[in-house]
């Protein structure tokens, strides 16, 4: 089994809807993994961004090769990548002496890792944690697990009002949360062959929009390649 990892670095705030009713302040809140409660981007969600980006550069046929059926195709294949849910790795905080902090608990690091010894990528999850936690440049504050959750509770997460007028009149004012910029999360993309270089320039040299809100800024997104268990590459 080839499996390779990425990370995605936030550029923009990022908001990809839990698609759940709310009747809190909040009215539109992000997507959550169901055991951690920490904020995630569903695989679902993620690979149809990336599939749409892609469409924008690659051709159709190698589209359905790699992405499966369209939604609004008679016949239904499956393609050949499979994406698992991407996961908070750090989180970007407010800090009195900095502009900001990237926080990270030891956790959400070792889910990521052990989810790449799963999938056969032992030899390559050493480099996981400075890679996941520092990017390029940026140095992160290593947190418990408690203050990671109490720092991505609903009520401390970024709300942003959004509102529709229409003649200069406020007709529907709604409240949407953000996982903020800069944070980073960690997926893997599992796979038969190794990924070509065409997919690979497509997805990690521009930026990737993901969820909603493109035409205000939201969901830009830095996507990088970590590491991978693919010995060789397959056009």
């Amino acid at each position: 089994m080839n499996a390779t990892l990425f990370s995605i670095e936030c550029i923009s705030n990022l908001h990809v809807g839990s698609g759940e009713e709310n009747f809190g302040l909040v009215d539109k809140l992000i997507q959550r993994d169901p055991v951690t409660d920490l904020p995630c981007i569903n695989a679902s969600s993620l690979k149809g961004a990336i599939r749409e980006h892609c469409e924008k550069v690659m051709p159709k046929e190698t589209i359905k090769k790699l992405f499966g059926s369209a939604p609004d195709e008679k016949t239904t294949t499956s393609g050949k990548l499979i994406f698992t849910d991407a996961t908070l790795v750090t989180l970007a905080c407010p800090d009195d002496t900095r502009v900001y902090s990237l926080c990270t608990c030891k956790e959400s690091v070792d889910s990521v890792k052990k989810t790449a010894e799963l999938l056969g990528m032992g030899q390559v999850a050493d480099p996981l944690v400075d890679k996941l936690e520092h990017g390029d440049n940026a140095t992160s504050t290593l947190i418990n697990i408690d203050k990671m959750k109490d720092s991505t509770k609903d009520e401390n997460l970024p709300v942003i009002a959004r509102n529709c007028l229409e003649n200069g009149q406020s007709k529907n004012l709604w409240y949407e949360q953000v996982l903020p910029r800069y944070s980073r999360l960690a997926f893997f993309i599992i796979h038969e062959d190794a990924l070509s270089e065409e997919f690979k320039k497509a997805v990690c040299e521009p930026l990737v929009q993901i969820g909603a809100n493109a035409s205000v800024g939201y969901g830009l997104c830095k996507i990088s390649e970590i590491c991978t268990n693919a010995k060789q590459e397959k056009q």
